[in-house]
């Protein structure tokens, strides 16, 4: 998928997006924050920042010497971040509408102290060269900061929603299908320290955490369409995408999958001195 397709996917979810904020987003990018730890007056940069859920608490930490760079392909999703931000009384965080891979140091800044990314490495083209790039943008000592999907998160869900969604669109491809995705190399605690030494960063640590959703009928849906699973619907009539939710509720209260498993590591690494 080039980049403009995978921007305008991501922008079409904001509405469910801003639904699933509360329950999936908001806590997980404050775990990513948590972990990085910036500190008054740091600069960070925030990798696929979406609608902001760990570039605003990284911007609140920065303080009002700090400050935030959010950068996206995804407008509606940034739009959604300048509201969120506003409302929190946010002043020192920049969203920007740009390809992170072609991103330069902002005019008159030598380097971050903090780059982090929540759910959005493992979208990159060439996932290692371009993470190398991001933390050759880190002062020395800086930390990078990134979180992913345990493997067989959404297992369940995931599979109820493609057993469905075939029925409508025969070509869907499910997780999993052609060739590896780039998560599968990072989505287990070890691989992902590995990783993490491997693109030349010290001291990698990875915390694993534990995460599960209620599933109403409302969020099992809104997560649908406020999430990369969004593609099942695409190129749908309305009639259809009514017809697929039906079932799809249906399937998961006939499989009795009442919880959604978000656990999530978080990797933090140095670059070195």
């Amino acid at each position: 998928m080039g980049v403009e397709e995978l921007g305008a996917r991501f922008s079409a979810t904001f509405q469910e997006f801003a639904e699933c904020t509360p329950l999936v987003w908001g806590p997980l990018g404050s775990a990513l924050v948590e972990a990085v730890a910036p500190v008054s007056g740091d600069r960070v940069l925030d990798v696929c920042c979406g609608a902001g859920a760990s570039a605003i608490p990284a911007a609140i930490a920065a303080g009002p010497t700090g400050s935030v760079d959010a950068v996206d392909l995804a407008g509606g999703l940034l739009a959604l971040g300048e509201k969120f931000a506003g409302q929190q009384g946010v002043t020192n965080i920049g969203f920007a509408e740009a390809d992170v891979t072609a991103w330069q140091l902002p005019d008159g800044t030598d380097a971050y102290d903090v780059v982090q990314s929540s759910f959005g490495i493992f979208f990159l083209p060439d996932m290692d060269d371009s993470v190398r790039r991001l933390v050759g943008m880190l002062r020395p000592g800086g930390k990078f900061g990134a979180t992913v999907w345990r493997a067989g998160v959404f297992e369940d869900y995931g599979k109820a929603l493609f057993d469905v969604a075939e029925r409508y669109r025969p070509d869907v491809r499910r997780n999993g299908d052609g060739p590896p995705e780039p998560i599968t190399r990072i989505n287990r605690a070890e691989s992902l320290r590995t990783w993490l030494d491997e693109i030349g960063l010290t001291a990698p640590t990875v915390r694993t955490v534990a995460r599960s959703v209620p599933l109403t009928q409302e969020f099992a849906w809104a997560f649908v369409l406020g999430s990369g699973f969004r593609r099942v619907v695409e190129g749908l009539a309305p009639e259809q995408v009514r017809a697929l939710r039906a079932d799809f509720l249906a399937q998961l209260d006939e499989r009795g999958v009442r919880e959604l498993d978000l656990t999530t590591l978080v990797g933090v690494g140095h670059r070195p001195e």
